[in-house]
């Protein structure tokens, strides 16, 4: 069982999800009939299909997991949750077995798990000869220094080169650099000019500072037009906010799970038939429709918001429905002035439905 690969880490999670289902006597029709999911796709489920579309919404396949863990008696449902993430992180090996069956958690080492890093041994001690006298070369370098001092301190010149040696002592350095600290302080003074000249080309004309009033011209006191304005600003800016939804070919309904999880609401988009879907809570689903669409079941833990502007869930017909036609929403929109609503869940965690 040391197999590492991802398809063997989902295997295991699916195996062991189904061994817990059938030692607790819970058969896939049960669980069809409690949550209107097809025998089909709970059979995928179990058998790691789902995992292998790249056009399966993981959103979806989450509510799934989670809601199959709660009508297998998996409790808290939650535990599943982070089994699945330990699944697709291939990292999984058999928790809920362990968990839910008793069984004993397997050894698996990954890939990436290295082992104890090995030490190097230690260094072998330096030799106290490395601190004796210096080798040849070493001394030959030293004989070599001291010639060259002697030649320096020596006030004849030697043969091979009669400018040699140091400076004599009727030119001092001092001299010698004299002219080349003049120079720089020219130089120096130069740049300050020009970069004066610079700042005040570049610098801009300001205009005189005006006389204060005396006191025989009191400043005049501000028109009533000056006070106006911001309540005029105020009026306009408000106004933009608020506008009138506008409704194109296609119309998007928001269901939002505001006050829990919604395990099954059934929705109908024009002529498609029924379907349910499963919302946590917090997340939404977005369905586009084009002259109909009609909301049932667990009305009272939904939102629904029609091109992000809220729209009331009543009132309901005969059937407990909440049924919104294209011209219904017309009527609606020449009625409506609102600003669209801000604290609708982020794009990460919303399911879109094409």
């Amino acid at each position: 069982m040391n197999d590492t690969s991802p398809e063997a880490s989902i295997q295991r999670f699916v195996a062991d999800l189904k061994r817990i289902r059938e030692a607790r006597d819970v058969s896939l029709t049960d669980i069809h009939e409690a949550t209107r999911v097809s025998e089909d796709v709970l059979d995928d489920f179990e058998s790691g299909d789902l995992f292998n579309r790249s056009s399966f919404n993981p959103v979806y396949l989450r509510s799934l997991a989670k809601s199959y863990a709660q009508h297998i008696g998996i409790t808290p449902a939650q535990r599943v949750m982070e089994c699945l993430e330990l699944a697709q992180n291939n990292r999984y090996t058999n928790e809920l077995a362990v968990d839910e069956l008793g069984e004993e958690p397997l050894s698996i080492t990954w890939p990436d798990e290295d082992g104890p890093a090995e030490t190097d041994p230690d260094p072998a001690p330096l030799d106290d000869s490395a601190f004796d006298a210096p080798g040849p070369e070493k001394r030959n370098t030293a004989a070599e220094s001291e010639m060259a001092a002697r030649r320096w301190n020596s006030t004849e010149p030697s043969s091979d080169d009669e400018s040699a040696g140091p400076p004599s002592s009727s030119q001092p350095a001092s001299q010698s650099n004299k002219p080349l600290i003049i120079l720089g302080v020219a130089v120096v003074l130069v740049l300050v000019g020009l970069a004066w000249g610079l700042m005040q080309w570049s610098a801009p004309n300001e205009d005189p500072p005006e006389p204060a009033p005396t006191e025989e011209s009191p400043p005049t006191p501000p028109d009533d037009t000056t006070e106006t304005e911001p309540v005029s600003d105020a009026t306009e800016s408000s106004s933009s906010e608020a506008s009138s939804p506008e409704l194109g070919e296609s119309i998007y309904a928001t269901l939002y799970a505001a006050n829990g999880s919604v395990n099954g609401v059934r929705v109908q988009r024009d002529d498609d038939l029924r379907r349910p879907y499963w919302i946590e809570e917090g997340d939404a689903v977005v369905l586009p429709f084009t002259d109909r669409i009609t909301i049932e079941e667990q009305l009272d833990q939904l939102q629904l918001f029609v091109n992000e502007y809220p729209v009331p869930l009543e009132p309901l017909d005969s059937q407990d429905r909440r049924v919104l036609t294209r011209s219904d929403l017309e009527s609606w929109a020449d009625t409506m002035q609102a600003a669209p609503a801000e604290d609708l869940p982020p794009p990460s965690d919303t399911l879109r439905i094409p």
